[in-house]
């Protein structure tokens, strides 16, 4: 007997709350056959070994001084990972079923599988997916994405005995499917003014613009500097999936060269250092080097001293793996060995699905989300 996922359609997953059409097809607008889908790798995440509800209710202090305390102990992930008898549940069950496990700890090949962070990846054809899933594994053309969109039909069910609460499924795009969107503005309109719609926007047309570097920004307009002064500054992770460290190939320079080249340039003499977790399948042709571009001279200028980590996530590799942004944001959590900060703006774009788990707090793909550490 199968376990029903609550709330796991697939425009739960990707369209709560944008769209009100009521199935797949009419919400993507499909066009051509629907087949069967190519091989996927899924995410399963398993429940918290003890409810972290107390915790997350403390005052900041309190949620501190309890989180280092358990990680003084060596318990931390005991108590907030995965138990152990999920974890191995999950593992001799899907052992059992000829499901093929990835990842590891480190996410050095691009997933992480581990207790620690409650997440397996397993790697499944489209009849897997039926069979673990109880739904079909499709694939058509779709006029709302601009291209081929990876679904299924109806909600998704694992099989009995596994304690299952989270599904993420590493699939293009990068930064995840557009959500399908219907006009409910209720006749609403508005017509903006002729001109430009701020100081902003207008300054490039009048002559005005200049370019500085984003330390000269900070230093300038922020008073902010870091630049010059004996201040250490921690690492910095960025979040730049499929693209990493990649340059066009026959290049004539290293993407090393390129990096100190743009420090030489933004005033700083020294060379920088910076580390890629996850180089396979990185490509410059699929990833989004422009992006990564600009978050790496952003960071270079504006915290010179600071070491940045590429995360580059699980790639492209033979054509399964499709670099999902999720693959990198969680090798960016789970690396200990260096333990980056990652500031707000220190990622590529992606799009986070709204679900009706936001709603009613139990879509997988939401609860996902919400306890990726």
């Amino acid at each position: 007997m199968a376990n029903p996922l609550d709330h796991s359609s697939y425009l739960d997953f990707t369209s709560h709350g944008t769209t009100t059409a009521t199935s797949v097809t009419d919400a993507y607008q499909f066009t051509g056959p629907v087949t069967a889908a190519p091989t996927v790798n899924v995410a399963l995440v398993l429940p918290r070994a003890n409810d972290p509800t107390a915790l997350l209710a403390g005052d900041w202090a309190t949620r501190q001084t309890t989180l280092q305390q358990l990680e003084d102990n060596g318990t931390l992930w005991s108590t907030y990972g995965a138990s152990s008898a999920d974890y191995t549940n999950t593992m001799t069950a899907l052992n059992g079923l000829g499901i093929t496990v990835i990842g590891d700890a480190t996410g050095s090949g691009g997933y992480v599988t581990s207790q620690e962070s409650r997440t397996i990846w397993v790697q499944l054809t489209a009849t897997q997916f039926d069979t673990f899933f109880g739904t079909p594994w499709h694939q058509a053309y779709s006029e709302q994405q601009q291209g081929t969109l990876y679904y299924w039909d109806g909600g998704l069910s694992v099989p009995d005995g596994l304690n299952v609460k989270g599904v993420w499924f590493d699939t293009w795009p990068i930064w995840g499917t557009y959500p399908a969107v219907s006009d409910t503005s209720g006749g609403a309109r508005v017509t903006p003014p002729q001109g430009p719609l701020s100081i902003g926007n207008n300054l490039y047309n009048t002559g005005q613009s200049v370019t500085n570097y984003a330390g000269d920004i900070a230093d300038r307009y922020y008073n902010f500097p870091l630049a010059g002064i004996d201040t250490p500054t921690a690492t910095i992770g960025l979040v730049e999936p499929g693209i990493g460290d990649a340059i066009p190939a026959g290049s004539h320079y290293t993407f090393t060269e390129g990096f100190n080249s743009f420090r030489h340039n933004a005033g700083y003499s020294t060379p920088g250092d910076y580390y890629v977790v996850a180089h396979n399948g990185q490509s410059y042709e699929w990833g989004n080097p422009g992006e990564r571009s600009l978050d790496v001279g952003v960071v270079i200028s504006a915290t010179p001293g600071s070491r940045i980590g590429l995360y580059s996530g699980s790639g492209f590799n033979g054509g399964i793996a499709q670099s999902n942004a999720y693959t990198a944001f969680q090798a960016s959590f789970w690396d200990q060995a260096n333990n980056p900060s990652m500031p707000p703006c220190a990622t590529s774009r992606w799009s986070r699905p709204t679900t009706t788990g936001d709603r009613a707090g139990t879509s997988p793909t939401a609860w996902r989300i919400r306890r990726s550490t």
